[in-house]
């Protein structure tokens, strides 16, 4: 399961836009906007049987999540900070809220 997630994780960052330096939470954090990307509006781009689904907000992630309990659901436009090893391999994402909400 944990190499289908990397994958699909691989494939989600590869459609996924560089995020925007006037995102609240890096003004908020003062922080630099490097090589953070944001979800994208949708998962047009994504594999057909990609795991990763996409709301507009969190009212149609929570729908997706209930009609879609094995998939990973995330929010469009929240940024993706990238969980990877030693070597530079992505593995995971964390996402956090333009708010700065960590989900």
């Amino acid at each position: 399961m944990q190499l289908k997630v990397a994958d699909n994780i691989k494939a989600l960052l590869a459609i996924a836009p560089l995020a925007n330096a006037n995102q609240q939470y890096l003004q908020t954090k003062n922080a630099r906007l490097g090589s953070l990307k944001t979800v994208p509006d949708n998962a047009d781009g994504l594999p057909k049987d990609s795991i990763i689904k996409i709301g507009k907000d969190w009212r149609e992630s929570k729908a997706l999540r209930e009609s879609n309990p094995d998939s990973i659901v995330l929010i469009a436009e929240d940024l993706l900070l990238l969980a990877q090893d030693i070597n530079g391999q992505t593995w995971n994402v964390q996402t956090i809220q333009p708010s700065g909400e960590v989900s």
